[in-house]
């Protein structure tokens, strides 16, 4: 069952559901306009919720006219569980950074937390031997090496960045990039 509680600080505001909803309560705002001031009846809804650059969902948060980017998961962690502990942060058990239910926030150390992530999403929890992860480095090393050799071969024969931007299909810093990196490879060889 959905609970649904107000949000700190947005009392009367916000509420925020157990399941990771956030709606806006029935209310009414004083608002000024240039015929002077007035008051408007707002009704309530469910908000809808962005990702951000990591793949959390983020909500913007509206209060006397500040707006403020919070994060879907800290809020229901913090409404529900209470106050996040100094050098704690909330991970999804489930991996799905956007399933904020309070059943699947837990609060870890960052020391915790960076050895459950501390490789992508092909760990999901596994452990692996230095040897495992030498060889998917060195692997990865090899495939950007070679995108870096075709773009400095590309540049050099050519003199034409935007060569590399099509062959390539990146913007012209990424490619600037590619070429200079290979340059440094071929010094320190």
């Amino acid at each position: 069952m959905e609970e649904w509680k107000d949000l700190k600080d947005y009392e009367g505001i916000y509420q925020i559901s157990n399941k990771g909803q956030i709606r806006t309560l029935e209310r009414e705002e004083k608002t000024n306009n240039r015929w002077g001031s007035m008051v408007r009846k707002r009704n309530g809804f469910i908000l809808k919720q962005s990702v951000n650059h990591i793949g959390h969902l983020c909500i913007q948060l509206n209060k006397d006219g500040k707006f403020k980017r919070q994060q879907m998961h800290v809020l229901v962690f913090e409404t529900f569980v209470g106050e996040r502990k100094k050098g704690k942060c909330i991970h999804h058990i489930d991996y799905n950074k956007q399933n904020n239910c309070v059943e699947n926030l837990v609060e870890l150390s960052y020391t915790e937390h960076n050895n459950i992530h501390k490789h992508p999403s092909w760990n999901k929890g596994r452990s692996w031997t230095k040897e495992e992860i030498d060889k998917r480095q060195n692997s990865r090393k090899k495939y950007f090496l070679t995108l870096f050799k075709e773009a400095y071969d590309i540049y050099e024969s050519t003199k034409d960045i935007f060569k590399v931007v099509e062959v390539q299909n990146v913007c012209k810093d990424t490619a600037y990039r590619r070429v200079k990196q290979y340059r440094r490879t071929l010094i320190e060889h």
